[in-house]
């Protein structure tokens, strides 16, 4: 079943590098920029759970983000929100959820928008069913990451750590963590 999982997210990402570096992608995304001033980015992403308990064997999510970002502050930092529809796998079968919050970039050089970022969302996911051992379909989300934004094209990709759980409002909460990989394009 593992294999499954790196087949789903290795799919994610190839889909997300062959989208991100066709020419007809990266020629409509300088045109959008022009016209929302780089304000707006996309991402897909595919993470593998943790395993660290026989629950969350076998499990593993993707999903695409719109994420709508303001320079606030100081010039190396930006605020904004994000939606994230969520597509889930685990052994009793898939679960679909959407996912809207807030997030955090800070980019480690001062004087530009390029190179090294940290990365911290933190929102709440509404899901069709019930994940395992989580009495809950209402969630708290939280992730954190570096990543590495290019000039041109106007791509990153960020590696990141994911928590999912209910917060303790419901028992039983046994929470998600998930390791993935992000692409994504300023739009």
């Amino acid at each position: 079943m593992k294999t499954q999982s790196y087949k789903l997210n290795a799919l994610l990402i190839i889909t997300g590098i062959a989208l991100l570096c066709l020419p007809e992608v990266s020629s409509a995304a300088g045109k959008w920029s022009a016209f929302w001033d780089r304000e707006f980015y996309g991402e897909v992403a595919g993470f593998n759970v943790i395993d660290n308990v026989p629950e969350r064997e076998d499990q593993y999510y993707g999903y695409l983000t719109l994420v709508y970002e303001k320079p606030a502050l100081f010039k190396h930092y930006s605020t904004g929100f994000f939606i994230m529809p969520v597509w889930y796998h685990d052994p009793t079968g898939n679960i679909h959820g959407i996912t809207v919050g807030i997030m955090d970039r800070f980019w480690l050089d001062p004087q530009c928008r390029k190179g090294l970022f940290a990365k911290f969302h933190i929102g709440a996911l509404f899901t069709d069913v019930k994940f395992i051992e989580n009495d809950s379909r209402f969630n708290f989300f939280a992730s954190g990451g570096l990543g590495y934004q290019w000039e041109e094209p106007d791509m990153f990709v960020h590696l990141g750590f994911q928590h999912i759980s209910n917060n303790d409002s419901r028992s039983p909460n046994l929470g998600i963590n998930a390791l993935g990989l992000t692409f994504g394009l300023q739009l």
